[in-house]
């Protein structure tokens, strides 16, 4: 075991996030006589399983469980991990955002109650501050939220009873509890990490909430009537809001931006938990101003696949990401150049920045 490298191991299935992730790992300063590993773990059939299959192909003493959407701020990560886990050899796991108590039904769903955050709903960024105390370093959590997971101790992933993506990190919480190690989070002037999760996907969310309530009784009992009684309503939501894409993309593909813009705006303060209904809103928003201010229209207008728009979006919002947060990036003369030739609108940059960073302070485009 290498008591002096720091792995990152991170499940992907879109190498687009990936790389957007790593680029911020590589901007950490690292300590002297210390290194970093990133392995990339593709096509896991569940997060448990992936996360042990990393953890099996690394030496390293320190882990970084960390989701391909989270990008980190703290250029010092690496030295406050190290000093946190050289307090106190009980601790076996650092996050960011967790709670101090967990729901009896496990319900853990968005009940985060500790800790820091920049978060992205697909909609604009939020800085999630709940709860801390700037006179401790740490404070001790019953679980964290699986965005970022640092362990000191290496504990098998409970891929035999989880062999989805929910509730990895509630598990690994109580196991490192089971195990008698602390999990915590540190106290954060500003925030660690920028969590670009759009809206999460809880299609079995309640079918793996049952598996903790029977494999963690101790700390969790059922509700089966209060289940049963909103599963239908759940499953006839999740449809109604996919029939609502689906026929967002149709307008896209028909070159529809009219009409589209139209229905955004009718719907604009109750838009639906979905991640790209949201981004579509938002592109919605730049081709009405960059309609209304006789610009020339943004590429993507030229593009008529959604998958298409989505990772030009992306990759853009990604540079004005870095913009904001003043990282170096060859990226940006890219952009700069797009804007000059007026392929891109200053005007879209400016929404980009103000939904994604929440300001256009940095942004000088």
């Amino acid at each position: 075991m290498n008591t002096k490298q720091v792995a990152f191991i991170i499940c992907t299935n879109n190498m687009q996030y990936y790389s957007e992730c790593v680029r911020y790992i590589q901007d950490l300063y690292v300590p002297p006589g210390y290194d970093i590993d990133i392995i990339c773990i593709q096509d896991a059939d569940s997060m448990a399983q992936g996360y042990n299959a990393g953890m099996k192909a690394s030496g390293a003493f320190y882990k970084v469980y960390i989701h391909q959407d989270t990008f980190i701020l703290n250029k010092n990560f690496l030295c406050g991990i190290l000093d946190i886990f050289n307090k106190d050899e009980s601790i076996g796991m650092i996050g960011v955002l967790g709670a101090r108590e967990l729901p009896r039904d496990a319900d853990c769903y968005l009940k985060w109650d500790t800790g820091r955050l920049v978060a992205y709903s697909g909609e604009k960024a939020y800085d999630l501050d709940v709860y801390q105390d700037r006179e401790e370093a740490y404070i001790e959590v019953k679980a964290i939220d699986g965005l970022i997971m640092i362990t000191q101790t290496d504990i098998p992933w409970r891929e035999d009873i989880l062999d989805g993506w929910d509730f990895y990190d509630i598990s690994q919480s109580l196991e490192m509890n089971r195990k008698g190690y602390k999990v915590v989070i540190p106290y954060q002037k500003d925030p660690w990490c920028y969590h670009d999760c759009g809206v999460s996907e809880i299609g079995k969310y309640h079918f793996y909430r049952h598996k903790m309530i029977e494999e963690y009784s101790q700390y969790f009992t059922a509700d089966e009537k209060t289940e049963s009684e909103n599963s239908g309503v759940q499953q006839q939501r999740r449809e109604e809001i996919g029939r609502i894409r689906s026929g967002m993309i149709r307008l896209i593909a028909a070159g529809a931006y009219d009409e589209l813009t139209k229905i955004v705006k009718s719907v604009r303060d109750s838009l639906p938990e979905d991640t790209y209904i949201r981004e579509i809103a938002n592109l919605m928003e730049i081709y009405f101003r960059e309609k209304k201010s006789d610009n020339n229209f943004s590429e993507w207008w030229l593009l008529r696949d959604w998958e298409q728009i989505y990772e030009y979006y992306s990759w853009i919002r990604f540079v004005v990401l870095r913009l904001g947060y003043q990282r170096e990036d060859e990226r940006i003369a890219e952009v700069e150049m797009l804007v000059k030739e007026g392929r891109i609108s200053r005007e879209a940059v400016r929404y980009i920045a103000v939904t994604t960073v929440g300001s256009i302070e940095n942004i000088n485009l």
